[in-house]
């Protein structure tokens, strides 16, 4: 009986590992007939957080302007033609050239309804800012133009590229023209400001952009509200800030000490670069201009505060080619106080982008309903909004900097009702560059 026993349990040994073989020789055939597969890029863009990920979808490709010949030329002042090295994405972009200081239109028939449409995408390129005059995009249901819906954009460009992601609620519907009528054509406007050429290059036309937004309080200077006001609401609703300091006034009267910062910069808030004396860097020589933004710098770096002395905020806004030029120097991000039509999650290495981020400034002025709707277009949009505020105060007695107290707490308690349902979330400046470390330009 034990000797049945021994040579069944050797038959199945001998089985197993038969088996076994036969599987391991199965794999290595398949790897040798099937070989590994190159994934190409899709039009996802993962960007790590840790062990999380946000997917911003780039949307379906309207229209990639590969071919001029598809556009027709609505005036005789100007031109249209292809770009193959100017471009984001396919082969070529869409060159449109207003010719001697007049408007320039161009139009191309399509058959579309964007009524279950959320938002508009497109990609242009500005070559001379100042030259550039009037710039619009239109559709119309109909062939003469009677009605259209219509996007003016000058007031958002900056030169170099611009990515706009708008959703339709944006858009000025004219004559009763709705999205709920079947478009027939599009069309592109550009006019100059002066009598000369003036050109702009369109590409990547897209349709349901999504994303998941990330949302950044800003304070601009050393006001001690901020710690008396902004740091405990924002603690209770587990939200950090970024603070824009000037190394000048730090221990002034109502002005926020070392230790405020240090204590601040301790509990995960960003301490970072608004220059020495908050100067008007556009009127500086070279060498004050280099001592403003640098000197802060080096303070930062001197303080401890290393991980966050790399963004810059411009003082009152202002900048030309030679303030963010001395800004790169030492620095990754830095934000202007201009307002954007829409504010896509930035590429590091996109042209002048990571310089010239955008805001909503909050002012005396500014309601509480208007942040909101702010917070709620980032939402639907998916991109970043940055609010920017500078001093609180506990009463209504507001001056141009400052904001009341329990707006601010409303507007916190509005952005934790997002965060809770997984829709938005806020990050300091630090907490956003590491994520966009692994977006490229696309």
């Amino acid at each position: 009986m034990d000797s049945k026993k021994n040579l069944f349990k050797i038959f199945f040994s001998v089985f197993v590992i038969f088996f076994i073989s036969i599987i391991l020789i199965t794999f290595s055939i398949f790897e040798t007939i099937i070989p590994a597969v190159n994934i190409e890029k899709t039009n996802e863009l993962k960007l790590l957080e840790n062990n999380t990920s946000f997917i911003c979808s780039e949307g379906i490709l309207l229209d990639g302007f590969e071919n001029a010949t598809e556009w027709k030329i609505g005036t005789i002042a100007g031109e249209i033609n292809n770009e193959k090295n100017v471009l984001k994405q396919g082969n070529n972009s869409l060159n449109i050239t207003s010719v001697g200081g007049n408007t320039v239109w161009i139009y191309k028939t399509i058959n579309y309804n964007f009524s279950q449409v959320r938002n508009i995408a497109f990609d242009v390129y500005v070559t001379n800012l100042g030259d550039t005059g009037n710039v619009g995009l239109y559709f119309s249901s109909v062939t003469n133009w009677s009605k259209q819906i219509l996007l003016p954009i000058r007031s958002y460009l900056d030169e170099g590229w611009n990515r706009f992601v708008v959703n339709k609620e944006e858009f000025i519907e004219n004559n009763e023209e709705s999205w709920e009528n079947d478009m027939v054509y599009i069309r592109i406007q550009l006019s100059s400001n002066t009598e000369n050429n003036v050109s702009l290059f369109w590409d990547n036309l897209r349709i349901n952009y999504s994303g998941t937004p990330r949302v950044m309080i800003t304070h601009d200077g050393n006001y001690d509200s901020i710690d008396k006001i902004a740091e405990p609401i924002l603690t209770g609703n587990g939200q950090k800030a970024v603070r824009f300091i000037h190394c000048g006034t730090i221990g002034d009267d109502d002005k926020s000490k070392l230790k405020d910062l240090q204590y601040q910069y301790s509990i995960g808030w960003d301490i970072s670069n608004h220059g020495v004396m908050h100067l008007d860097l556009i009127t500086l020589d070279e060498t004050a201009l280099d001592e403003e933004i640098n000197d802060n710098y080096k303070w930062l770096i001197d303080n401890g505060f290393t991980n966050s002395a790399k963004f810059f905020c411009y003082p009152y806004g202002y900048y030309n080619d030679a303030v963010v030029e001395k800004v790169k120097e030492n620095h990754v991000l830095s934000r202007d106080s201009t307002t954007g039509i829409y504010c896509k999650h930035i590429a590091l290495d996109e042209d002048n982008t990571p310089f010239l981020m955008k805001c909503k400034t909050v002012t005396n002025f500014t309601t509480e309903q208007s942040v909101k709707d702010a917070i709620d277009l980032v939402v639907a949009q998916g991109g970043y909004l940055v609010l920017t505020f500078h001093g609180l105060v506990d009463n209504s007695d507001l001056s141009y900097n400052f904001w009341n107290k329990t707006s601010y707490q409303n507007i916190s308690n509005y952005l934790k009702s997002y965060e809770d349902i997984g829709s938005l979330k806020v990050v300091t400046f630090s907490e956003y560059y590491n994520e966009i470390l692994t977006l490229t330009n696309h």
